[in-house]
């Protein structure tokens, strides 16, 4: 993963651990863990700046086309973020809207 900060710079880091608002990792060439708070929607770092973190899957370039998925972008998106944020609970989930053939297979 990557950590953004407001002033332009970046660091490597590995997840240690996450949470719905909590985020601590291991960055590359700091010695002890850093920990990270999420405050409506934005990554605050323990100075108090913001910050964006950039998942690695994230960066991954040659992502198969939408052809082959089974779903939008659009949904996998959400889906996405809804795990992230640790929004798994079952109402989340009934309001995305699945194509009709999926529907069958879905498990609630």
């Amino acid at each position: 993963m990557t950590i953004k900060y407001a002033n332009g710079t970046r660091m490597e880091a590995l997840m240690l651990s996450e949470s719905a608002v909590t985020l601590r990792v291991a960055v590359k060439g700091v010695e002890d863990a850093t920990t990270y708070q999420q405050v409506h929607g934005v990554w605050i770092a323990e100075t108090c700046g913001p910050v964006e973190i950039e998942m690695d899957w994230e960066k991954k370039a040659g992502a198969a086309p939408d052809v082959v998925c089974i779903c939008s972008k659009e949904l996998a998106e959400r889906m996405i973020r809804l795990l992230r944020e640790g929004a798994a609970e079952k109402a989340a989930v009934e309001r995305c809207v699945l194509p009709q053939h999926l529907e069958e297979t879905c498990v609630a």
